[in-house]
């Protein structure tokens, strides 16, 4: 796999200074107090100086079954990397480069073994190389399929593990407020491979990093301004948050190395370098970040790198150890101090003032797609609802209509290549029917709400499914901003019914009427108001119910039929379940057999889609997101507005059928939006749900 990947194609997204300065005047757990106590702790032992001129990076491994065989290793810029003895006498040397910064990630999983495994930032080149110890711990072992290029001049590294698809992502940082996100995986053939998936950006210079994988959270030191906290995950907002910030929290001048400790009891602690004071901060990341004290060091100055970690390194660190360097150790080259963490502990009394918390464990299942779109020419929110047309003969033939609410319709093969586009204006729902008698002649109907014509628009699918507008002149007027659409073709009366909702949770119902002319026109046939913002809608043609979802307050179910009235009952609201984050956007059903099957609606704001029984009282069945597939270079998708799903076999690709989502951010590489395609039996198999094969779309009205 060729792993050279440069950040053009990588929009980086940009943090403003206006966010900057909102998030500074909201800061209240690190209000600087002028007579803290500041705890002096001796370290226990220390390594030899560096042979170089600049080492700012320090990890620890060690080897449960032989202490004896525990090592530090520590990034110098001059010959590469140091292997010493856990009582830092130097063992060996790795002239490797210049390498400014070393990441651990305790357990990967590599040729079918958990492995610790090393990362190595070399600045000089701009480049991370990866490496595993050896059996005796006495040197290492190169494991890099190819070196991670990266275009920006680099400063540090830190591993991410994602609490919701467990994948291992690589952080860079650097100068200029760079940070590129790299997903790290085995090969296939025992090696590690990296893809770049998201690259952002705060306002000055980001010399380090350290990420907290139980808390979905990177933490990130921007040298002159403070610490940030991002949310790590790839498919989440980027939006950072103050943890601590200069002059007006307890940072004295300047942030430099940040490390993370997390014991076994549920301690979750950051600890940062104030570097012009020459002190150390903890800060409780299970309260909120709050500050809970500083210490020093006597006689270390200008400390850099830090590194952290509740596994003993020495019999004098039963609780684990706290490595930091020091940029002047007197006489000599710098060097590396080694503290227990158990006197850090007693000394801030973190047995009283640190928050036990136990992770809580994500109940949302993952799956990955196996096929993207093109993305959309034009940029921005653009791409919104998609809809599939079956192919009368051959379902491996079938196409996806998915709309551009800023210029248009796409048709797209199964394959997500373009086979036509419609620049109808700002299409943004987009539903499909089958059979409606037209001029002697069954056809396909396909349609979608116009925002720009404030209207309905209709088109005929062809036996390829190449669309014609068929509109009797402009139709369904009479909305302000039409945003959500769906059809319902009723099995009680045969007639076809266009459904259109908008931005005041207004609802119209059209009939769709044939013209002598061979063309659809619409009359209007009910009308009511849901409460507020809808989007979402989808039309059970067998059982006659009508989902809708109100963004903001719950996903209610009505009936379709025109006489139905206002009568609704709620399949959820929208703070029912902790799975659910509003907005409620794009909801779809899965036909099953014998009236059985499923719901699917987007929750908009964690990314995922919540599963609801088709059948009785629609009880909740899980939920699932769709993340990154490494190995075909498909990033997941997030901030869905729209979805479909089909049972239907649509040949040898989607044996079971296709769960279809609009992916708001497409990240990797940075691109316009797009839409998913995601093999129905995946999401099955994480939710225990039963595939059908024998329902179509296409089945004769009443059957």
């Amino acid at each position: 796999m060729e792993l050279k990947m440069h950040n053009k194609s990588l929009k980086p997204i940009y943090i403003s200074f206006v966010t900057i300065l909102l998030q500074s005047c909201s800061i209240t757990a690190t209000q600087a107090t002028t007579d803290q106590k500041v705890f002096e702790i001796n370290h226990i032992t220390e390594t030899e100086p560096s042979l170089g001129n600049n080492a700012n990076s320090a990890i620890y491994l060690t080897d449960a079954a032989s202490p004896s065989q525990n090592m530090i290793l520590t990034a110098d810029e001059t010959f590469g990397i140091d292997i010493l003895t856990a009582s830092g006498k130097r063992s060996n040397q790795l002239e490797i480069g210049q390498i400014e910064s070393l990441a651990l990630q305790s357990s990967f999983s590599l040729a079918g073994e958990e492995v610790p495994l090393v990362a190595a930032l070399d600045t000089a080149a701009n480049q991370v190389s990866f490496f595993i110890p050896n059996q005796a711990h006495s040197s290492l072992t190169s494991v890099s399929a190819g070196n991670i290029d990266v275009s920006f001049p680099t400063k540090g590294i830190c591993f991410y593990q994602s609490p919701l698809d467990r994948n291992h992502y690589l952080y860079i940082v650097g100068e200029g407020g760079h940070m590129e996100q790299w997903v790290i995986y085995d090969n296939g053939a025992g090696k590690v491979a990296g893809r770049a998936v998201r690259s952002l950006r705060l306002g000055s210079e980001v010399g380090f990093c350290a990420a907290d994988s139980s808390s979905g959270y990177v933490y990130a030191a921007e040298e002159a301004n403070g610490i940030w906290k991002l949310k790590g995950d790839p498919e989440t907002d980027a939006t950072p948050q103050i943890v601590d910030i200069v002059k007006f929290g307890q940072i004295d001048g300047e942030v430099a190395g940040l490390a993370l400790y997390q014991d076994l009891s549920g301690h979750n602690l950051l600890i940062a370098s104030n570097a012009s004071s020459n002190s150390f901060n903890v800060y409780d990341l299970n309260n909120d970040d709050r500050y809970l004290g500083r210490f020093t060091v006597p006689g270390v100055e200008e400390s850099a790198g830090l590194f952290a970690s509740p596994r003993p390194l020495t019999s004098q660190t039963a609780k684990g150890a706290l490595v930091l360097s020091d940029d002047d150790n007197g006489d000599q080259a710098l060097n590396f101090k080694v503290l227990s963490w158990a006197d850090i502990a007693q000394s801030l009394d973190l047995s009283n003032h640190a928050v036990k918390k136990t992770p809580a464990l994500t109940s949302i299942k993952t799956v990955t797609p196996t096929v993207e779109t093109t993305p959309v020419t034009v940029g921005g929110d653009a791409a919104d609802d998609p809809a599939i047309w079956v192919h009368p003969t051959d379902p491996g033939q079938s196409l996806v209509i998915g709309t551009d609410k800023k210029s248009g319709l796409y048709v797209y093969n199964l394959a997500g290549e373009v086979k036509q586009f419609l620049p109808d204006g700002k299409v943004n729902n987009v539903d499909v029917r089958y059979g409606f008698a037209l001029n002697g002649e069954k056809v396909d109907i396909v349609s979608a709400s116009n925002r720009t014509e404030k209207s309905i628009s209709l088109y005929k699918a062809d036996a390829t499914g190449h669309l014609s507008n068929i509109s009797d002149g402009i139709q369904g007027r009479g909305m302000e901003d039409p945003y959500g659409y769906c059809m319902y073709h009723s099995r009680k009366t045969g007639k076809y019914y266009a459904i259109l909702n908008g931005d005041e949770g207004h609802v119209k119902q059209f009939e769709l009427r044939p013209t002598k002319q061979g063309r659809i026109s619409l009359s209007l046939v009910r009308e009511f108001t849901v409460g507020s913002q809808t989007e979402g809608c989808v039309a059970d043609d067998d059982t006659g119910a009508l989902y809708i979802g109100e963004e903001d307050v719950a996903l209610w179910k009505y009936g379709a039929e025109p006489e139905d009235g206002t009568t609704r009952q709620a399949v959820i609201h929208a703070t029912d379940h902790e799975n659910l984050e509003v907005d409620i956007e794009g909801v779809s059903l899965y036909y099953g057999q014998d009236g059985a099957g499923y719901i699917i609606a987007s929750s908009q704001g964690n990314n995922s889609y919540a599963v609801f029984d088709r059948t009785g009282d629609n009880a909740y069945l899980g939920s699932f997101a769709v993340v990154a597939n490494g190995p075909l270079g498909i990033d997941g998708s997030s901030e869905t507005d729209g979805l479909d799903v089909i049972s239907t076999p649509l040949g040898s690709a989607f044996p079971y059928g296709v769960f279809i989502a609009q992916d708001g951010r497409n990240i990797s590489p940075a691109e316009n939006q797009n839409f998913k395609l995601v093999p129905w039996e995946r999401i099955a198999s994480q939710l225990n749900l039963k595939t059908y094969t024998g329902w179509t779309p296409r089945r004769p009205s009443g059957e």
